[in-house]
């Protein structure tokens, strides 16, 4: 019986680590699209990629992206970061950012487009090492 539990908690622990990031999608018609790098996210330096097209899945470039990440846990200080204009023509925007700590962080991106309309959405990670 303990092996089984110890078992079943290597297991919990491992399928963890290799969740998908999660996202709140709202009402707008945008795609965005996060991942990060290294992947899965560690603790230390690292570079989220955020994708941005419209309903039509069409690039957008252009855009000011303010990006604050925060963990689930009261009294933790904020990384906040933006990105101006896109790396590329895919409408792929690069943000150098710091996993401060272990645990579940969440990231919200908000989108100012060239046009003055703004879109947000929020995803989450946890990060296990």
């Amino acid at each position: 019986m303990k092996l089984l539990r110890i078992s079943l908690l290597v297991l919990l622990v491992a399928l963890a680590a290799c969740r998908q990031p999660t996202v709140t999608q709202t009402d707008d018609p945008y795609q965005i699209a996060l991942t990060a790098e290294p992947s899965p996210p560690q603790v230390g330096e690292a570079t989220l990629f955020i994708t941005l097209a419209d309903e039509a899945g069409e690039p957008i470039n252009g855009a000011v992206i303010d990006v604050i990440g925060d963990m689930t846990h009261a009294g933790m200080q904020p990384v906040i970061r933006q990105a101006r204009g896109a790396s590329d023509s895919n409408g792929t925007y690069e943000v150098p950012f710091i996993w401060t700590m272990r645990g579940d962080w969440f990231i919200d991106v908000t989108v100012n487009l060239p046009d003055g309309t703004q879109a947000k959405r929020r995803f989450t990670f946890t990060l296990t090492r």
